[in-house]
């Protein structure tokens, strides 16, 4: 599909303003939706996307402000019908530098209609990282989203410095589907001091603080302070070393039984890491210690990257285990290489963590890319995208979901700036709770065009 949907892009300059306004429809026929093991029926969707970018930049300063939206013509199963202005967003950056000091802020906010959600092209749907909840399904409802964040940093290349910030992050449903979404939001602060010690060796002091209240059946409020020193210094002029100590406790209060109940979490965390630079990439290894909900994990890891002529690799291994949980291995890579008419690119990556119910949780996620030029105007690509969730509660009673996607599209830009894709996408899930498995088939048009100003 073409880049700029559902995407308001702003105009990047070197100085001065830009206005950017993006227009793209689309036109798709699937025949399962929802994604379901019985397919309700075909559905027919043909959006209209609207977008506007507007930046200014001086030497000092930059700001940028941008909105979208999608006008959207559904026909669903059963007769049903969609239509209206959807998936509204809006974002805003200011950047400031001075002679010693920096400062910026960003805030943004999106309403999603989730029947339309790829949840393979979103991380929220994949790993909620306030909620915890993971979960490839298909999900129905409205979803919406607010973030908000500061900082400031005084001392810029002098001895010491100092860094203060805090965010706000808010998401809440409508109409779902399932309990296992709820409202809720995180406050954040944190503070870091730097102190240049010599030429190559410099210290930092890391404090942080965060409440996370939550509006599910356990009126889940959670607290949570840090406090860490770190050290990190240059052995050579190719070789790196740092280290950090720290503490964190969590308090988590909850409703159980009617009696609100609060537990108390805490420990030291870790962390050190070297690091050294070759001809052509690096090669590191590091160490952590973190402290969650559910206790303690640590986590080891080597790497290497690798800078090529035509291209980038890198790949990462290593394991992890949690406090009650058995050793997993994580992983990752990622490549990306530029052939004579075309790229390819492959990224994978393997976490595990333990969730609030003391269950080990292993996420794979991954893609494939490829993309041939036929001519200046005329491109093939074809993709595929993957993401499985796996759950363990220790007793062989876990839940696996697996969800994949194959994409293959036409693309040709028509005339400057006006850009179409003719594609199939095929989508399979595999959930172990379900009945069977189900799979989706579809095939869309799109155009798409850009309009550059500068006022």
């Amino acid at each position: 599909m073409l880049p700029l949907r559902g995407q308001a892009q702003d105009a990047t300059t070197a100085g001065g303003s830009a206005l950017r306004f993006t227009v793209g429809t689309e036109l798709r026929v699937d025949d399962n939706l929802g994604l379901d093991v019985d397919s309700a029926g075909t559905s027919t969707i043909w959006d209209t996307d609207l977008g506007f970018g507007y930046s200014i930049e001086t030497a000092l300063s930059k700001l940028t402000f941008s909105g979208s939206g999608v006008i959207r013509q559904a026909d669903l199963p059963g007769d049903a019908s969609d239509n209206g202005f959807q998936d509204p967003r809006l974002a805003f950056g200011y950047d400031r530098a001075g002679a010693t000091s920096r400062f910026s802020v960003d805030a943004s906010w999106r309403q999603t209609d989730l029947r339309y959600l790829d949840p393979l092209a979103d991380p929220i749907v994949i790993e909620d990282e306030a909620t915890g909840e993971q979960g490839l399904r298909q999900i129905t409802g409205t979803r919406e989203r607010l973030t908000f964040g500061t900082q400031i940093e005084f001392g810029v290349g002098t001895p010491m410095g100092m860094t203060l910030g805090a965010s706000r992050r808010e998401t809440s449903y409508q109409d779902t589907n399932r309990t296992s979404y709820y409202d809720n939001h995180t406050d954040a602060a944190f503070a870091r001091l730097r102190m240049d010690l010599t030429p190559v060796t410099s210290a930092t002091v890391d404090a942080q603080a965060s409440r996370y209240e939550a509006e599910n059946l356990s009126r889940t409020v959670r607290d949570s302070t840090a406090l860490s020193f770190g050290l990190g210094t240059a052995l050579d002029k190719a070789t790196t070393l740092s280290g950090r100590i720290g503490y964190r406790m969590i308090d988590s209060t909850r409703t159980l039984d009617g009696e609100r109940e609060t537990t108390t979490t805490d420990g030291v965390t870790l962390g050190a890491g070297v690091r050294r630079e070759l001809r052509a990439g690096s090669v590191g290894a590091d160490y952590s210690r973190s402290v969650a909900t559910s206790g303690t994990r640590d986590t080891l890891r080597f790497d290497r990257q690798f800078e090529l002529y035509n291209g980038r690799f890198g790949i990462s291994l290593g394991t992890t285990k949690g406090e009650n949980g058995d050793p997993g291995l994580v992983a990752n890579v990622d490549w990306t290489h530029e052939l004579k008419r075309g790229a390819i690119d492959l990224a994978l990556d393997r976490s595990s963590r333990t969730d609030d119910n003391n269950q080990d949780v292993l996420v794979t996620q991954g893609s494939l890319n490829w993309r041939h030029d036929l001519n200046e105007a005329n491109s093939v690509s074809l993709g595929a995208s993957l993401a499985s969730i796996q759950r363990d509660d220790n007793s062989g009673d876990g839940r696996d979901i697996t969800r994949a996607s194959l994409r293959m599209a036409w693309n040709r830009e028509i005339v400057r700036d006006v850009d179409m894709s003719l594609g199939y996408v095929h989508r399979f899930l595999d959930d172990s709770d379900a009945s069977d498995t189900a799979d989706s088939n579809s095939v869309y048009l799109s155009l798409g065009k850009t309009f550059d100003l500068r006022p």
